[in-house]
């Protein structure tokens, strides 16, 4: 959403320029969200949740199919549209898999699944449905099931060469490095 608004800013529409700054470490901006958040009650993230999607639908009817097709700031090569699957339900698919996985592996599995379906169904772009697949093995490749991951991160590298390139420095499929699949899959083509 960050990227959305900062693309309206520099465009010279409404938009917190503050938002145009790089994130910077993903992992620090998460462990600083959880401490604010942690001991909220469950009623009040789900009004704030709510909440957020409204903001986000009302942001998003506002945008030009010009501007959705623009360059990301900051992200050579990609299109600002792209933000979009993985700010939303990508993003919460992939929460919601950390906390089902402290209870339950069978709803964050069931979570992740959805995220990838919806990438699947929801956008004709090939590299979208790569990248869903990508995400997907990744998930798979951090609890070290490689009899999942690696399936969908093939049917990504099918869709997407390149794919290949961010596995094989992707901290997620390190439990998976001394797989002989995985080592084949990431060889050169």
């Amino acid at each position: 959403m960050a990227s959305l608004r900062c693309g309206r800013t520099r465009r010279g529409r409404a938009g917190p320029a503050r938002l145009c700054q790089t994130w910077g470490d993903e992992h620090a901006q998460n462990a600083a969200t959880y401490a604010r958040d942690r001991e909220k009650p469950a009623a009040q993230v789900l009004a704030e949740a709510d909440a957020s999607w409204e903001r986000l639908e009302l942001l998003l009817s506002g945008l030009d199919d010009a501007l959705l097709r623009s360059a990301r700031p900051g992200r050579p090569g990609q299109l600002l549209w792209e933000v979009i699957p993985g700010d939303t339900y990508q993003h919460l698919a992939e929460h919601l898999g950390y906390f089902h996985g402290d209870t339950g592996l069978k709803a964050a599995d069931d979570a992740q699944e959805w995220a990838c379906e919806l990438a699947l169904g929801m956008v004709a772009d090939p590299r979208s449905h790569a990248v869903a697949l990508y995400n997907l093995g990744c998930y798979y490749a951090r609890r070290g099931d490689a009899d999942r991951a690696l399936p969908r991160l093939q049917a990504g590298i099918a869709l997407d060469p390149s794919v290949a390139e961010w596995a094989s420095t992707d901290p997620d499929f390190a439990p998976l490095r001394a797989d002989s699949r995985l080592t084949r899959l990431l060889q050169p083509r």
